[in-house]
């Protein structure tokens, strides 16, 4: 696994230096904040914080769990009068 990482973060840092020599914007697809703050880090120019699709998975699942820890608990009814939502 250490073996990995090393491999990806001097392929990173290859990649990198071959855009900046070519007087290119390096830019790279990050899957989480930490890996893009390192990229960054690097000397990238930009980086894209996962995609539409896993982020619209992400808060649909959000906010399915927060429904029914809503419910369970019972403030379901008390939720709805509140001013937010529908």
């Amino acid at each position: 696994q250490r073996h990995l990482l090393l491999d990806m973060y001097h392929a990173g840092e290859h990649k990198y230096a071959t855009a900046n020599d070519a007087g290119i914007w390096a830019c790279i697809h990050c899957g989480t904040p930490e890996y893009a703050a390192k990229a960054l880090g690097w000397g990238f120019n930009m980086t894209t914080l996962s995609n539409d699709v896993r982020l619209l998975a992400s808060q649909a699942s959000a906010t399915v769990t927060r429904a029914r820890a809503l419910i369970a608990s019972g403030e379901a009814a008390s939720a709805s009068a509140s001013s937010e939502g529908y």
